[in-house]
Order: C-alpha cells, then structure tokens, then sequence
C-alpha cells in the first residue's frame, strides 16, 4: 500500500482487499475490540465516513454511480480498523514502511521527469501537471510533502555526513519535482510543513536571544514573500502602452480602417489588446505564413487570432498587415503552438503566482472562467453553496451529486465549457451537498473527533493539516487515491506513531 499510494491504483486495491481478508482470517476479535476501546472507538467514529453514503445510497437515482462510490471508499471503513488493531509497529517496521513509500514518491517522479524529458524538454510552455503520470497531480503533491517530512525525520537519527548529504539531495528532487508541477497545493503544502518544524524547532529553543532573533528572522521572511507578490501583482496589472487613447489613428498604411475598443482594457505585457486592430490585414498576411486558418484554433485549441492579437500585443506591435511580417518563423511557429506572448513565461513559485494573477485580472475584465482553474474553483464553489442550500436537510444523496451539478449549471446558464462544469472541489461544501446538514455534520465530526481523544504529537499534526488543505482545494474523498491517502495515513499517524523517528516535540 505505501508503495502503491503514489504509483498504482492496482497496488492500492490488491493491498487493501489483502489487508482485509489476513484481519479477518487472523481472528481474536476480542482482542481486537479491546484494542479499539483504548482508543476511544477513533476508527469506528472515523468509519462514518463510510457508512453515512452508504445510507444515503437509499435516496440515489443513480445506483451504478452509487455503487462504485461506496466500493472505492471502503478504505475508510478497513484501514483505520485494521490498523487500530493490531500491534503496535516497531521501530524496524516503521522503517519498512517509510523507505517503501518513499520508494514509490521515487519511482512516481522518475517517471514524471522521464514524461518531461520526452514532452516537455526544450518547451516554453510544457504543462508541468503532465509529470504527474499515476493519479492527480493534486493528490501526488500532497504526497511529496509527506515524503518530505518522513526524509526530515530519518535525517534527525542519521549521524553520517555522507547520508545526511544524500537525504537532502532526495528532498531537493522532490521539492524540485513540485516546482516543476507548478502545483500551487504542493506550494502551500510545503510552506505549511516548513512552517509546523520550524514552530516545533522554535518552543524548544532554549536561548531567548536566538527565539527572538529567529521570530524577527521569520516575520522579514514572511513580509519579503508578501512584497513579493504585490510586486508581481503590480507588474502584471501595470499599463505601460504609450499610445494615447484619446488620439489614435484611423487607418494603416494601406488605408484601412484600424478597430478600437478603448472600453476593453485587457493588457498584454502592459499593453492594450484591442487597440490598432485591422483583422482583415491580419487575417491577409498570417494565411500568407501560416498553414494554420487564422478563423481555426491553434495546438492548443484556443482561437488562433486571439493568440496572435496578444503576441503582437506583447511585442508592442500594432495588429495588421506589417506587423505580421515582422514576427520571424520562429514566431510564427509559437503562435501556432498556443503561444501567447514574447516573454518566456516564468516557472516555479514564480510562474504559479504570475498565472493565478493574470487569471483573477482577466475574469474580472471579461468573466469568463474557461480556462482559468482558481476562477473555475470558485464557480464550482458557488454552484455546491446552492445546491447544498435548495437539499439543506439530507442533500442530495449519493451518487447524485453530478447529475444535481449539470441541471444547475443548466438552470443558470453557466458560461463554462460542458467540459469544465465539474462539482465543488471543496470536500468539506461536497459533505453538506451529497449528505445535507446532518450527514454533513455527522462528517466533519469523524473527521474532527479524533483531535479531542488525546494530545496531539507531531506527525499527527502534519498529517491534520496536510489532509486539511487537501480537502479544500479538491474532492479528495471522491477518488481511489484521496480516500487511500486519508485512510492510510489516519490509521498509520493515529494509531502507530510511538516509534516514529526523529520526533522532538511534546504532545499538543
């Protein structure tokens, strides 16, 4: 299972049936119940993520989406229990199951840069989310994170230089790998994680002078990152066109009338798109360089004019005949490709910034969502609030939610795509959708109750908030791998945490 997590989704069911039949052919039941009450019944609470779709199942319209929902979330049920049960892992067992997940982290990223080196090597506009080869991109990045904790902790025990070098080396390929993915979860993730040790690392200080300086060091470090942002925020939305809208010319040089929508203020690279536009010149000149119809889509899908009126733009050229003939093959070629501007879009941190900005800037201009995934997010969001409101008690029962989601997009007459209409992507909104105010409510408190039993350590506290920040930016309990991500991992941090290496906290 630790090894199949990241890599196979096979893996993870042979595993979990396996694990199911040995608990039960193992028996000493007694023993097993005994086991439990010292826990204060955590897995049987936390079971209920199970059992409440399962009876909401009696108010399904569609029992084959029902079905399968309820098969794929039996994790919930059996990992807890399973692993609430029997023996407490030893040191040694602890270290298996360690390296063994940090193996499949290893051989998932191999393959994503294997996927970049074959697709993505020499592109400027490669989609990093590609890397992610066996489940979402989502999912995995959360996975590296946890990947990144569990090197933190056998670093603590490691006496060698040489293997001390080694593990930071493994991290840095897994922090690279999440870099590389743009993923704006794994991003926040890590900034958490980061955050929970060197909090940890802090109460233990004993000198005041080093607590203070490290305080004062961190909130720099944390206004640095800000202005960071708003700088970048401000690049992004400064106006750096000279032309004076007031007084723009009417003709091009052949004599035909330049377009000016001076109303519409979208920028390319501080500069207005939708000013000294001749869409005949345009559509004249690119037939002439290009196979690719200037009324088609380009690689990528997107109406080809619409990438050349912003390339041009991010040159700083006017939108006509003359200024097509300036763009060299090259760039012709990367307009073809989807290409939108002249400037190398930025990866990293950076690259993931720069994107959510030019999303939330450009919806606000044009609303449209298509295309932008924090704008979608908060259209899925909006749509689950309503949905949740018009099925307040009991919801809409499982196996209903999509076809709940299609008729409300339907209803209002939703601007996005038929593709794009996908559910909340919030699992916390997606409890109250399916299961209405009381299953809802029944949720959260599985998810909660195992906080009030007993002081929380700090592998406990990782997995909290690694698992909180999954759930809201997606469904995860609507997927093999979210369900068996949440379900390992309780079980495994709630359960077996006494041997957990290089711990150096007190309980919370």
């Amino acid at each position: 299972m630790a090894i199949g997590l990241p890599t196979s989704h096979f893996l993870m069911s042979v595993s979990s049936i396996g694990l199911a039949i040995n608990w039960l052919v193992e028996g000493d039941f007694r023993t097993k119940y005994d086991r439990i009450k010292t826990t204060k019944f955590a897995s049987l609470v936390f079971s209920s993520l199970f059992f409440v779709p399962l009876l909401w199942v009696v108010d399904t319209q569609n029992f084959q989406e029902a079905k399968q929902f309820i098969i794929g979330a039996l994790p919930l049920l059996s990992f807890p229990l399973i692993l609430s049960t029997i023996p407490q892992l030893n040191e040694r067992e602890w270290k298996i199951l360690m390296y063994s997940f940090l193996l499949g982290l290893s051989i998932a990223c191999i393959a994503g840069y294997l996927a970049f080196i074959n697709n993505g090597w020499g592109s400027i506009d490669f989609d990093g989310r590609r890397m992610s080869v066996f489940i979402s991109h989502i999912r995995l990045s959360i996975l590296i994170v946890i990947g990144l904790y569990f090197l933190y902790q056998i670093f603590g025990t490691k006496k060698s230089m040489v293997t001390r070098v080694l593990i930071i080396l493994w991290a840095l390929l897994f922090m690279n790998f999440i870099r590389m993915m743009e993923s704006g979860t794994g991003f926040v993730a890590m900034a958490v994680l980061a955050f929970i040790l060197l909090f940890n690392y802090w109460i233990h200080l004993q000198n005041k002078v080093v607590r203070v300086a490290s305080l004062i060091g961190f909130f720099a470090l944390l206004s640095g990152i800000s202005f960071y942002i708003l700088n970048l925020y401000r690049y992004q939305t400064e106006v750096r066109d000279t032309n004076d809208l007031e007084n723009l010319e009417v003709f091009t040089q052949y004599g035909n009338p330049y377009t000016h929508d001076t109303q519409r203020k979208w920028l390319e690279n501080g500069n207005y798109i939708w000013i000294y536009i001749s869409f005949d010149e345009l559509e004249k000149a690119w037939n002439e360089r290009s196979n690719y119809d200037f009324s088609g889509k380009d690689a990528k899908g997107q109406p080809l004019y619409s990438t050349l009126l912003r390339y041009l733009t991010s040159r700083g050229l006017r939108k006509d005949y003359n200024a097509v003939y300036q763009l060299t093959s090259a760039e012709i070629e990367l307009i073809e490709q989807g290409i939108t501007s002249h400037i190398p879009p930025k990866k990293g941190f950076t690259g993931r910034i720069e994107q959510v900005i030019f999303e939330l800037v450009n919806f606000n201009l044009n609303h449209n969502p298509n295309g932008h995934s924090v704008v979608q997010r908060i259209h899925y969001f909006s749509a689950g609030w309503e949905i949740f409101k018009m099925n307040f008690w009991f919801g809409v029962g499982t196996g209903n939610a999509q076809t709940n989601y299609n008729n409300y997009y339907n209803t209002i007459q939703s601007t996005l795509a038929p593709e794009k209409r996908l559910r909340a992507h919030n699992q916390l909104l997606t409890f109250f959708v399916n299961y209405g105010l009381i299953g809802g409510i029944i949720c959260i408190f599985a998810l909660v109750y195992p906080l009030f039993i007993r002081k929380i350590n700090l592998s406990q506290l990782v997995f909290i908030c690694l698992a909180t920040i999954s759930y809201l930016v997606d469904d995860t309990l609507d997927t093999q791998a979210g369900v068996g991500f949440i379900a390992f991992f309780f079980g495994l941090f709630f359960f077996h945490t006494q041997h957990t290496q290089g711990e150096k906290t007190t309980a919370i």
